[in-house]
């Protein structure tokens, strides 16, 4: 039986048109692993955690940073990701689908009352789902913050808050941790952005080119992405995608 551990963290806020919620999965040796290399890459720049959003954006500790430093530090944690991390679970929710829900549509993805606590309950439910068709047994780690954030585990506790139904979905274990002390959290915090930058960029110049760092990422490691039908994510995710969870069964 294998063991599994997802890092999950969410991009976009209520107020934003997209909200997007990912995990990362992988084992823990290669979780530890991965770390080293990481902050290997890190360390030597003066980076203390790598934030996705402040790396595209020069801000915060990539103060200064030009294009061409932000590419290179991409590429080299890029690579890390597709070596370590054995599966990718995307959930994008837009405000449009929120409010088209009715009150019986909430109280089947786990009664979260906001748009982000909906993304973070159904990637819960993925996650779960997942783990299922595996039959492993898996951690999951979401990201420690504000409200909103801790809205994924209040929502996915209710899921499993038995003994026998955990047991039933085989998750031993939910926690809660900071980036700083949660290494493999900055990757799904760099998955969930460049998902929600590539989904508001869509929106707002309906073009359908990806970032670099997530195209090579979706052309090498096992994605799952899913979403409430809506005229834009719809038309995105029929894309052709080059792995799939069939293809992860078969490399386990």
């Amino acid at each position: 039986m294998s063991f599994f551990t997802a890092y999950t963290d969410i991009s976009g806020k209520d107020k934003d048109y997209f909200i997007v919620s990912g995990a990362t999965i992988s084992t823990d040796i290669q979780w530890l692993e991965l770390e080293e290399k990481w902050k290997r890459v890190l360390e030597p720049l003066g980076i203390k955690i790598f934030h996705a959003a402040d790396c595209a954006s020069s801000k915060g500790e990539f103060t200064g940073w030009d294009y061409e430093k932000r590419f290179l530090t991409y590429s080299k944690l890029t690579k890390i990701m597709i070596k370590h991390i054995k599966f990718v679970i995307v959930h994008i929710v837009s405000s449009e689908d929120y409010l088209k829900l009715t009150s019986k549509e909430h109280e089947d993805i786990l009664r979260t009352p906001t748009p982000c606590g909906y993304c973070q309950g159904n990637c819960a439910k993925d996650l779960i789902e997942w783990n299922k068709k595996t039959g492993g047994k898996l951690a999951i780690i979401s990201e420690l913050g504000d409200k909103l954030r801790s809205d994924f585990i209040v929502a996915l506790k209710r899921a499993t808050e038995d003994e026998n139904l955990r047991e039933k979905y085989g998750i031993y274990h939910l926690g809660e941790g900071l980036k700083k002390d949660f290494v493999p959290l900055q990757t799904s915090d760099f998955l969930a952005y460049e998902w929600f930058r590539f989904f508001t960029d869509y929106k707002k110049y309906k073009s359908l080119d990806m970032r670099v760092p997530l195209k090579v990422l979706r052309g090498k490691i096992p994605m799952q992405v899913r979403s409430v039908n809506n005229s834009i994510t719809r038309k995105v995710l029929q894309l052709p995608t080059v792995h799939e969870l069939d293809v992860f069964l078969k490399r386990k």
